[in-house]
């Protein structure tokens, strides 16, 4: 792709100097040159300095049996730039089974990442994340509700 047809705007602002696209999409190529995309830069949260990707605080939560989803994003802070805060849906336990609690998980976290990737902006549970028609998750919709719930 060289341009947006009759769209000089749109093409500024995607095409760099240098002619590459900027598409918002991070990842890596490996030695056999295949292409790994593992998150979008719009996703990305900032704590003083360090660089957090959502899949990966995400995955480390979805290897808990009481999670059957998950969404982190980043709330403004004064001071830190951001904080994670994690949006989860719990799995339908049974009967004789405890639901997982906002510690629990804080606690996971803490003890499998590096400290700077703590749920420093805690743990909300929701009964369903909201979703796209194509069933991906409203991250946009769901950083707005961390905001919302930081400001009130």
């Amino acid at each position: 792709m060289n341009c947006y047809y009759n769209d000089p705007d749109a093409t500024a602002a995607t095409i760099d100097e240098e002619g590459w696209m900027q598409s918002g999409d991070l990842g890596y190529y490996d030695e056999d040159g295949e292409i790994f995309v593992v998150d979008r830069l719009k996703e990305l949260i900032k704590y003083r300095g360090y660089h957090i990707y959502p899949v990966e605080v995400e995955s480390v939560l979805l290897s808990h049996p009481g999670v059957k989803e998950v969404a982190v994003v980043g709330l403004p802070h004064p001071v830190d730039d951001e904080h994670p805060i994690a949006f989860v849906v719990r799995t339908v336990s049974s009967l004789t089974e405890e639901e997982v609690t906002e510690q629990e998980l804080i606690d996971l976290v803490a003890t499998e990442m590096a400290d700077s990737k703590r749920l420093r902006g805690g743990v909300k549970f929701l009964d369903n994340l909201p979703k796209t028609p194509s069933n991906n998750i409203r991250r946009g919709y769901v950083r707005d509700l961390g905001r919302s719930m930081a400001t009130t």
